[in-house]
C-alpha cells in the first residue's frame, strides 16, 4: 500500500472536522454563521477533490472509514441547511401575509426582498 492512503485518511479527517464545525455553526443559524460556514465547506470540498486519486480502488480501510464519517457529516450539514431554508421560506410567507396580504389565488403575496451579492476578484 502506498503512502497516499494514510495521508488521504488524515486529510479526510481534517475535511470532516471542517464540516463538523460548519454543522455546529448551523445549529444556531445567523447571517454571520452562514458566512463562516461557506469557507469551511469550500475547504472541505477542496480536500476531498485533492484526495480523489487516493480514494480509487483499492482503498485503504482507514481512508474508507474516514470517508464514511465525512459522508455522514455532509448529510448532517445538508439536513441543517434544508431546515434553515425551510425556516426562512416559512418566515418569508408569514411576512408576505402580514405585509402584503394575499393574492387572487389566496396565497401570500410576494414581498420585495433585498438581495445579497458576492463578488470575487
Amino acid at each position: 500500500m502506498s503512502n497516499r492512503a494514510p495521508r488521504a485518511s488524515r486529510e479526510l479527517a481534517a475535511a470532516r472536522e471542517k464540516v463538523e464545525r460548519a454543522c455546529a455553526l448551523l445549529l444556531s443559524p445567523s447571517p454571520e454563521a452562514l458566512d463562516q460556514c461557506a469557507p469551511l465547506v469550500e475547504a472541505a470540498v477542496a480536500v476531498v477533490a485533492a484526495c480523489r486519486e487516493a480514494l480509487e480502488p483499492p482503498v485503504e480501510p482507514g481512508a474508507a472509514a474516514e470517508g464514511r464519517r465525512l459522508q455522514a457529516q455532509v448529510r448532517r450539514a445538508w439536513c441543517l441547511l434544508e431546515a434553515a431554508a425551510a425556516y426562512q421560506n416559512n418566515w418569508a410567507k408569514r411576512l408576505a401575509t402580514l405585509t402584503a396580504g394575499y393574492n387572487r389565488r389566496g396565497e401570500p403575496a410576494a414581498v420585495a426582498s433585498s438581495s445579497r451579492m458576492s463578488l470575487r476578484g
